[in-house]
C-alpha cells in the first residue's frame, strides 16, 4: 500500500478518513477502493456510506473550526495567505488531474494496440524474386486515394461495392507489377492518401454503407496489406499512410469536422497494415502524427495528405510551406476524386501539386454535379533538380 494511503502516527480515524475522501479525485480512487483501503488499514468492517458519513460530518466540523478561528484570530494578512494557498493547492490538484487523464489516455491506446497486435495472423510472405538493376535515374511513386471501401450504389456510369473495390486493387496490382518488370524498380514508394472507408461521415454515407463500419477497417486494412505484399514480391516497398480524412472521422453526437481528429479510422488502418506486413521485411510501413506526412525523396521535399482541410488547391504549398517553416517541392493530395495537376513555382525543380484521383470513381453525388471520372490511380517518376518527368496513369473500370 502506498505511504499516502496510510494512517499518520499522530492522525485520529476520522481525520485519517476525511483526509483520503479528499483526495479521492487527485489520487484516481472510487469509494470502493477507499473502503478496501480504509478498512484494510485500520482493521475494520465498516461500510461505506458509513466511512463517507464520518469524512462528511468531519468536513463540516473541520471548516466550522475554521471558520470560528477566522472570525476570532484572523487578519487580512493571514487571509490572503489562507487564499494563496488554496489557489495553490487547486492548481497542483488540476494539473495532477490532468496529467492522470493525459497517462490514462495514453495507456489505454497502448494496452488496445499491444492487445491486437500479436492476434493479427500476419500475411504469408509471397515467393521474392531476386531484385532488378536500375541503372536510370530518378526514383518511382505510386499514388491512390479514396476507396471508400464499404459503399455501395450504382450511378451513371459506374457499379461499385467491396467486391469491386476488391477487383480494383488487384487490377492495380497487376499493372503496378508490369510496370516495376518494365521500368527495372527496385525500390517504390507508395503513398495511400486515405478516405479508405465510406465511413459514417453523415447519414446518406450510412445508407451507400454495404456492411458495418467496423467491418469494413478489417476488410479495407488486408486489402491494402495484401495490395503491397504482393508487390513486395517484385521491389522493395516503401509505403506512407496518410493518418486522417474526412470520410474516416467518426462524427459522434453531431459533431462538426475535425471536432475528434484522433479518433480518425485512418490510425487504425494504417496500424493494421503495419502489423500485417510485419514480417515482411521488403515493405517498410510509415505512419505519421500528424494529418499530413512529409519526406524527402531525389532532393526534392514531399508533402502528402487527404486534402479535406485544404481551402485552395492552388495555394496549398505556399500555405504548408509558410506554417510550417519548411518548402515543400511537391504536394501529393486526394479528396476532390478528379485529377489535376499544376505548376506553382520552381526551386530545385518545379514546383508542383498533384491532385490524384479516386478508386471508386464517380457517384451519385458526383452524377448530380456532372463531375464524376474514371477510378484511376498514378505513378509518377521524380528526378533531382527536375522534379516530376514521368507520369503514369493506371485506368481501373
Amino acid at each position: 500500500m502506498e505511504n499516502n494511503y496510510k494512517r499518520k502516527e499522530d492522525e485520529s480515524r476520522e481525520h485519517y478518513i476525511n483526509r483520503l475522501y479528499s483526495n479521492k479525485i487527485m489520487n484516481n480512487l472510487t469509494n470502493k477502493e477507499l473502503c478496501e483501503i480504509i478498512n484494510h488499514e485500520l482493521g475494520t468492517t465498516w461500510r461505506e456510506s458509513y466511512m463517507r458519513g464520518i469524512a462528511k460530518n468531519y468536513s463540516i466540523g473541520y471548516n466550522e473550526c475554521l471558520e470560528e478561528n477566522h472570525k476570532n484570530n484572523c487578519n487580512d494578512e493571514l487571509d490572503k495567505k489562507l487564499r494563496e494557498l488554496k489557489i495553490e493547492k487547486k492548481k497542483i490538484q488540476a494539473e495532477k488531474l490532468e496529467l492522470n487523464r493525459l497517462d490514462t489516455k495514453e495507456a489505454r491506446y497502448k494496452e488496445f494496440y499491444e492487445n491486437i497486435k500479436w492476434n493479427i495472423e500476419t500475411l504469408p510472405l509471397p515467393d521474392f524474386k531476386t531484385l532488378q538493376i536500375n541503372n536510370s535515374n530518378g526514383s518511382y511513386i505510386e499514388c491512390f486515394a479514396d476507396l471508400h471501401y464499404g459503399a455501395d450504389f450504382i450511378s451513371e456510369n459506374n457499379i461499385y461495392n467491396r467486391e469491386e473495390c476488391k477487383r480494383r486493387i488487384e487490377l492495380l496490382a497487376s499493372k503496378t507489377i508490369n510496370k516495376i518488370n518494365d521500368l527495372n524498380i527496385n525500390n517504390l514508394y507508395i503513398v495511400g492518401l486515405a478516405d479508405d472507408l465510406q465511413g459514417i461521415l453523415r447519414i446518406s454515407d450510412v445508407k451507400l454503407n454495404d456492411v458495418a463500419t467496423v467491418q469494413c477497417v478489417v476488410e479495407v486494412s488486408r486489402l491494402i496489406a495484401s495490395f503491397l505484399n504482393s508487390i513486395s514480391k517484385y521491389t522493395n516497398v516503401t509505403y506512407y499512410h496518410t493518418m486522417a480524412s474526412n470520410h474516416t472521422q467518426p462524427r459522434y453526437l453531431g459533431t462538426k469536422a475535425n471536432a475528434m481528429p484522433y479518433e480518425d479510422m485512418e490510425i487504425i488502418i494504417g496500424n493494421y497494415i503495419k502489423d500485417l506486413l510485419r514480417n515482411n521485411d521488403r515493405v517498410n510501413v510509415i505512419l505519421s502524427d500528424k494529418d499530413y506526412i512529409s519526406f524527402e525523396l531525389e532532393e526534392q521535399s514531399i508533402i502528402a495528405m487527404h486534402g479535406h482541410q485544404i481551402k485552395s488547391v492552388k495555394n496549398v504549398i505556399r500555405d504548408l510551406s509558410q506554417l510550417h517553416r519548411k518548402f515543400y517541392d511537391i504536394c501529393f493530395m486526394g479528396h476532390l476524386h478528379g485529377g489535376q495537376s499544376m505548376y506553382v513555382g520552381e526551386n530545385n525543380g518545379c514546383t508542383e501539386i498533384k491532385v490524384v484521383p479516386s478508386i471508386v470513381g464517380s457517384d451519385p453525388y458526383s452524377d448530380s454535379l456532372t463531375v464524376g471520372s474514371k477510378s484511376i490511380a498514378k505513378m509518377y517518376k521524380i528526378e533531382k533538380n527536375i522534379g516530376i518527368t514521368e507520369e503514369y496513369t493506371f485506368v481501373l473500370n
